[in-house]
């Protein structure tokens, strides 16, 4: 986790549960449909693991996610540990989400945001910095479109 906020904070599910909501609405915007539920797994463990930050300096939205995953390759390097680490946080993250209705499942699995106002979460001072690079991350792998092309261009077995 990000040396910069305490591990409380971190795991807090309300916190984690608008990281994940960032990641859903930047994949949403960009797919123009649901977050396929097993993606869910990915932004926590890359965008708080805080010594992947610098891998998202200097990116943006054109980026796209092969190219940052090309320019950084030692993104993969223990993801599979860091998702598993990571996965019991998630689900409360998820839950909360649901609960508080920022974020929904449909009939297919898929998730969506339902939040209407979260450009003020990204300008927060400490926090906002999470939720860009992980909207960012939803974005680019929304740009995919495919569950079994994210999961093999970051080494993990669908």
């Amino acid at each position: 986790m990000n040396k910069s906020i305490d591990v409380f904070a971190a795991t807090n599910p309300a916190f984690l549960s608008l990281v994940l909501l960032s990641f859903i609405e930047g994949y949403n915007e960009e797919a123009g449909a649901g977050l396929p539920f097993p993606l869910a797994i990915l932004p926590i463990p890359i965008v708080l693991s805080g010594d992947l930050d610098p891998t998202f300096d200097g990116t943006n939205i054109r980026t796209g996610f092969y190219s940052w995953v090309k320019q950084n390759p030692g993104i993969v390097v223990n993801l599979n540990n860091r998702i598993n680490d990571s996965i019991e946080y998630i689900q409360p993250a998820i839950s909360y989400g649901v609960a508080r209705k920022i974020i929904k499942i449909d009939d297919k699995g898929s998730l969506w945001g339902l939040s209407q106002n979260t450009a003020n979460i990204y300008g927060s001072s400490k926090l906002g910095p999470f939720f860009k690079k992980s909207k960012r991350l939803g974005n680019w792998i929304g740009q995919i479109k495919s569950t079994k092309t994210v999961f093999n261009l970051l080494g993990l077995e669908v």
